[in-house]
């Protein structure tokens, strides 16, 4: 019974590979080759839609169990507050990997919040909270240390992170900022400093050279000038753009 079971269990998962299999070997040998192929180009893309279904789901119900592969607790819930903030996948995942390194896949994340929007801003923010809070076992005396020093979730990049994409944030037309509602709620004050807030814009560190400033600049600007993406995007990439300019001409006035 359990090699049966193991067996369906197995067909189960690679149904689309053994269908494409046995319609390919009508074909003779290479019809199977090829169809065994197809199969499985088809089974991964098949993975990767019901993965990002699944994920989507996950938000859209505030749902704060971690999952395999999330990289760390929250990463998910990040990834859809810099969604909210910047509306660009693109953009979204460049800040993510500048702030947060490569160890999750930030590209999946953000088209899962792509999927279930309009997203709510403060369901994100406080399910976010509750995971932190879950994960470090703070009492109340020193709530601000353990968050600090934190190894589950980094608490400190995550708060600088929020500060870069709520650049040229406009509260009259958007609300709180997520950073501050995150803040309230964990009872953590990270400060906000605008000339460092403009570096991690062009994905660089505080105080690095006008050169490195410079290159940063022409190359995200390339990439978001709206000249060069007049598609369907053009708005978001408008918006992603003036936020590079903007940054890359606060730092230098600040350093000339």
């Amino acid at each position: 019974m359990k090699i049966l079971r193991r067996v369906f269990s197995f067909c189960r998962r690679h149904l689309c590979v053994l269908l494409c299999t046995i319609s390919g070997s009508f074909a003779g040998i290479l019809g199977l080759i090829c169809g065994f192929f197809a199969g499985m180009i088809f089974e991964k893309i098949l993975g990767f839609l019901l993965e990002e279904k699944r994920l989507a789901s996950f938000l859209e119900a505030g749902r704060l169990e971690n999952f395999a592969g999330q990289g760390f607790p929250g990463a998910l819930y990040v990834s859809a507050l810099v969604m909210f903030c910047l509306d660009d996948v693109e953009d979204s995942v460049f800040q993510l990997k500048s702030f947060l390194g490569n160890g999750c896949d930030w590209n999946l994340y953000c088209r899962c919040a792509r999927r279930c929007k309009p997203l709510n801003n403060d369901l994100l923010v406080e399910c976010l909270s509750a995971i932190i809070r879950r994960e470090t076992s703070s009492s109340e005396k020193n709530v601000r240390r353990d968050l600090e020093c934190s190894k589950k979730i980094p608490v400190s990049a995550i708060f600088r992170l929020l500060n870069s994409v709520e650049f040229l944030w406009n509260e009259n037309s958007r609300g709180r900022r997520p950073s501050d509602y995150l803040s309230e709620l964990l009872e953590f004050q990270c400060e906000s400093d605008e000339i460092a807030d403009a570096y991690r814009v062009l994905g660089l560190e505080p105080g690095d050279s006008l050169k490195k400033v410079r290159e940063a600049h022409r190359r995200l600007a390339a990439k978001f000038h709206p000249d060069v993406n007049a598609g369907g995007d053009a708005e978001k990439n408008l918006a992603s753009f003036v936020r590079i300019q903007t940054a890359y001409e606060t730092i230098v006035r600040q350093l000339s």
